[in-house]
């Protein structure tokens, strides 16, 4: 673990200077500063980022009784700051930002772990051509980076829009979809997951259970929610907590049409398996994924384009692509990314080498409020990681 320090930052004429350079560097490309609230609504925040996070967010209850968290990172804020200022900043609008953020850290060095840490960040809020502004997010953040020094870098990339389409372009039960797309994140359950769907009735169960489940499939909402609350009075199990007999009923519904559909198939599972193996040179990704969709009679052209598209921004915009890799199973660990991501990364120096991340994520502002869909991408620098590099630098 990790010793608390009595300061936050070792060399503060060094951070300030950093922080200064990046913030400078995004707003002459056109980005407006805001300052995103560092405590936030605990409940509203932790359902967006996700379980690698949210087991790391610093939670408490304050003397009203409301529960808040401490900001585990500043996207979440200052897409808060927009939905609260949109008739200000505009249906669209170009933001950046720098400030603390807070974390229990994973064992490990300081710089790279500690509880108390800065980002700076940009995000772009409103339709845009999505692909450009895919590819200026990236551009840009590589472009501070190289303001504060940093060279001899790699670019991991990743596109959970090419996942979904692979999913959508396979035939399995919708529930089957949600269930994988859900669990992308965390690759052991996934697997879990996938080997299950493949198995003969597709997953065991007690065998008093199992009957129920048959029993249930044909039935309606009311005999299936009388069947269920027998089977828990029979054997004293109390509605206990906030699920109610319906949700219970609906959940048991659910593991019922499991229980009575067919595997998925073999070649489906290795069509899936094959896809998150994939790593290769961002160009070379294209043609790889056409021939995997095309063997197997699958379409998903759609995805293909856009990928290309960005491929194509990324050159215009001189991202050295020489650099980057393509990793198909690479979705960050933040859960409300929906397509393109990246993390910015010096190589055999472990998480204090991941100096910059991002990604599209067109859901969270809807979830957090806002009354329609509302696309956005955007990235954070970690600060105290590109101090420690200086620090290195000058020592």
């Amino acid at each position: 673990m990790n010793e608390m320090t009595a300061s936050a930052i070792p060399d503060l004429a060094l951070m300030q200077s950093i922080d200064r350079r990046v913030v400078a560097s995004f707003t002459s490309a056109g980005f407006e500063q805001i300052e995103p609230a560092v405590m936030q609504p605990a409940d509203v925040y932790l359902q967006q980022i996700g379980e690698a996070i949210r087991g790391r967010t610093y939670v408490f209850t304050d003397i009203d009784g409301e529960e808040l968290c401490l900001r585990p990172d500043l996207t979440v804020p200052a897409a808060r700051v927009y939905i609260e200022r949109q008739q200000e900043l505009g249906e669209k609008a170009r933001v950046c930002y720098s400030g603390t953020a807070f974390r229990y850290p994973y064992d490990g060095p300081a710089h790279g772990n500690a509880r108390e840490f800065r980002q700076a960040g940009i995000e772009i809020f409103g339709k845009e051509d999505a692909e450009k502004a895919e590819a200026e997010v990236l551009s840009y953040t590589i472009a501070a980076l190289t303001e504060i020094g940093v060279t001899d870098y790699t670019i991991r990339l990743g596109d959970l829009g090419l996942f979904y389409a692979l999913l959508e372009a396979i035939e399995m039960p919708v529930r089957w979809r949600k269930r994988l797309s859900e669990n992308f994140w965390r690759k052991n359950e996934f697997s879990k997951i996938l080997k299950r769907l493949g198995e003969p009735n597709n997953h065991e169960y007690q065998k008093d259970l199992a009957a129920l489940l048959r029993k249930i499939t044909d039935e309606n909402q009311k005999e299936a929610e009388n069947h269920v609350g027998k089977y828990l009075a029979d054997r004293n199990i109390p509605l206990i907590g906030a699920r109610s007999l319906t949700e219970i009923t609906n959940q048991l519904i659910t593991k019922a049409s499991d229980l009575i559909a067919e595997p998925l198939a073999a070649e489906k599972i290795e069509l899936i398996d094959r896809y998150l193996e994939i790593s290769a040179p961002p160009k070379a990704v294209g043609a790889r994924l056409q021939d995997l969709a095309s063997n197997a009679g699958l379409d998903i052209t759609q995805a293909l384009d856009r990928y290309q598209k960005r491929i194509e921004w990324l050159s215009k915009m001189n991202v050295d692509l020489s650099h980057a890799e393509f990793t198909a199973d690479f979705g960050r660990q933040i859960e409300y990314y929906t397509g393109f991501v990246f993390q910015v990364e010096k190589q055999n120096m472990g998480v204090e080498g991941h100096l910059a991340g991002g990604g599209r994520y067109n859901n969270l502002l809807k979830n957090l409020g806002l009354s329609r869909k509302t696309p956005a991408i955007g990235a954070a620098i970690h600060l105290d990681r590109l101090a420690a590099l200086n620090e290195g630098a000058t020592t």
